[in-house]
């Protein structure tokens, strides 16, 4: 895109900024360390309601760092 390089300091699309924000921001396998985390949650010996809000938690954080499907 030439106006990214035309203007400097300015996102030219939302998507150019998201790209940007995640390489600089996000641990390249914080999505592997949420998924795993997901995967391996069990309720034991808590109560039914804070088993279900920690895979509601652990769903919304691999919401905001998807895996790619090739993955």
């Amino acid at each position: 895109m030439a106006r990214e390089t035309a203007t400097p300091g300015y996102f030219t699309s939302w998507s150019f900024m998201e790209q940007e924000l995640r390489s600089t921001f996000l641990l390249a396998n914080v999505a592997y360390r949420h998924r795993s985390s997901f995967l391996r949650c069990k309720q034991g010996k808590r109560s039914l309601q804070d088993y279900v809000m920690e895979l509601h938690n652990l769903e919304a954080a691999m919401a905001a760092a998807p895996l790619s499907e090739d993955a």
